[in-house]
């Protein structure tokens, strides 16, 4: 491994998922190509990889997009998402709905069911599915509850993650070859989860404080995982590699929603209140206040953020927001409540009253 032509010291391949090299403790400072070559064979070359700040005495974890094919070191190359991969809620950070390498509907057929080895009495929640693998987790109110991952070609179950006696065990995302939940309790005994795909080991849990509550799948965008948490609401960030919480922001006191993720900026829509953050500290860049007719603490739907507008919703209205004019650009009346809209080609698709529409995202006009 080389940061520009400056080699790595004790380089070791721990893991199909993990790379481990030593940095020269003298290392300038600025931004560095990281190129991984194999011993006589193909190299790949990631461009501007790697930012060096100033020497730190901690273990720093870099996500970065090389997959290695595991035939005595023959090939490194990008990694590339499988076609049909849906590894968080709504697709991708903006949660958008929208999987454009998808060819479409018309191709899919069953192929295979499987029962979850732990039953529950609650309905299947949102999976996920990225490197042929597919992560579900099963709740049970205080009874034996887990997430399980399965084989997404034959539905052959791969591993399993056990727990019993837990108020909430919530839906996943995948990341980096990692699964991230949220396992909700009361107090501090309530974690965020990151378990390695491949085989289910647990790579660290880290705390934060509840009330009894449940949980979207976790936000990961780069190096940073982004939940609801705290006792009396917020949102929190953590280190995706070792699991250090790096900040928390107050918010209102909801379950089951969770940031999205566009352009530089975080957006929360909890309680009629629709705010933009700044990723790396939480501060408030901005809000808007568009009311909200109070149906219980539940969310159950976050934002969707595409081409410069946020899309919310709630029992009384599906919400349209110009991020760059920082204002409702329209609005649809109607119970649009606990669903997620997807946006595909300028087309808003929503569930009003479980019923599908569809309308133009310029102008909400229904089509």
């Amino acid at each position: 491994m080389y940061l520009n032509n400056i080699q790595l010291g004790q380089v070791v391949l721990e893991s199909l998922n993990r790379l481990k090299a030593t940095v020269p403790a003298n290392l300038e400072e600025g931004v560095y190509d990281l190129r991984i070559v194999n011993p006589g064979g193909p190299a790949v070359v990631l461009v501007a990889a790697v930012r060096v700040k100033a020497v730190q005495a901690i273990v720093e974890h870099l996500f970065l997009p090389v997959t290695f094919k595991m035939d005595g070191w023959s090939e490194a190359k990008p990694a590339k998402r499988q076609t049909a991969d849906w590894p968080t809620l709504g697709y991708d950070p903006s949660h958008s709905g929208y999987n454009q390498v998808d060819p479409g509907g018309s191709r899919y057929a069953l192929a295979w069911s499987a029962a979850l080895p732990y039953p529950g009495g609650s309905p299947l929640q949102q999976v996920a599915v990225a490197d042929g693998v597919l992560v579900a987790s099963s709740d049970s109110y205080f009874g034996e509850a887990g997430v399980v991952a399965l084989s997404a070609e034959s539905g052959e179950e791969l591993w399993r993650y056990a727990f019993n006696d837990k108020f909430s065990i919530n839906p996943p995302s995948i990341a980096h070859s990692a699964v991230y939940f949220q396992q909700g309790n009361h107090s501090d005994d309530s974690y965020l989860f990151c378990l390695d795909l491949l085989n289910g080991r647990k790579n660290w849990q880290s705390t934060f404080y509840a009330q009894w509550e449940e949980y979207l799948a976790p936000l990961v965008v780069g190096s940073t995982v982004y939940v609801n948490a705290g006792a009396d609401g917020g949102m929190a960030a953590y280190h995706a590699g070792d699991g250090r919480e790096l900040w928390w922001q107050s918010m209102p006191q909801y379950n089951s929603w969770t940031p999205a993720y566009a352009d530089g900026s975080l957006y929360a829509w909890v309680a009629g209140f629709f705010s933009a953050h700044e990723p790396g500290t939480g501060d408030v860049k901005w809000s808007l206040d568009l009311g909200w007719p109070w149906y219980g603490y539940d969310m159950e739907t976050a934002a969707v953020v595409v081409d410069s507008t946020a899309l919310v919703v709630n029992s009384e209205h599906l919400y349209a927001i110009d991020l760059v004019q920082r204002k409702a650009r329209w609005s649809a009346p109607g119970d649009y409540r606990e669903s997620l809209p997807a946006v595909a080609d300028g087309v808003v698709y929503a569930l009003k009253s479980g019923l599908l529409e569809a309308r133009q995202l310029s102008d909400g006009t229904l089509l």
